[in-house]
């Protein structure tokens, strides 16, 4: 009689990834999204395009072959979407706002120019902070051969902004 083997090995059972595995890089991309909401950081936005046209398709493919991990793309496509739109959300309003406060130096200016016939050295006549614009809003009041000038950068382009030209009245945008 010949001599049984036992095999004492066992075949365990498909385990699912934890979710720390499963959803990491969609953390990740995330955490870069949102951590790019901040002023001055809008350029980065359109970056993300070329990794989500591969990133979505390859998604939709593993949910539409692996019904079981449908509910998983979801909630990865749905944050990747959530934290693209609260970081443009964001840069829309810096934007709006960076103008708004562009544009109250403006007025600022234009009524110092009419009250006084001339323009202002600085900010600080006519009772504004320009520190505290540059430092806020990116808002800059200027002067360069006897042209004044208030300026703020654009938030969705890196070098680019808009100025106001005192001599044209209206904002001018300056691609760098």
């Amino acid at each position: 009689m010949a001599d049984a083997v036992v095999d004492n090995t066992s075949v365990e059972p498909a385990r699912k990834p934890g979710w720390v595995r499963e959803f990491w890089p969609t953390i990740l991309a995330t955490l870069l999204i949102l951590s790019s909401a901040r002023p001055g950081a809008g350029f980065l936005l359109p970056l993300w395009l070329p990794i989500l046209l591969v990133w979505f398709p390859r998604m939709a493919w593993l949910a539409w072959r692996r019904p079981a991990r449908r509910k998983a793309q979801g909630i990865k496509a749905v944050a990747i979407v959530a934290a693209l739109a609260v970081s443009a959300f964001a840069h829309g309003r810096y934007e709006s706002e960076a103008r708004a406060q562009a544009q109250r130096v403006v007025d600022a200016v234009t009524a110092y120019h009419v009250q006084h016939g001339s323009y202002p050295d600085d900010l600080a006549q006519v009772g504004l902070d320009a520190d505290a614009l540059r430092r806020d809003w990116q808002v800059r009041y200027w002067t360069h051969d006897g042209q004044h000038r208030v300026s703020y950068a654009a938030e969705f382009t890196v070098y680019d902004g808009y100025s106001y030209d005192f001599d044209k009245p209206g904002w001018v945008y300056s691609a760098e």
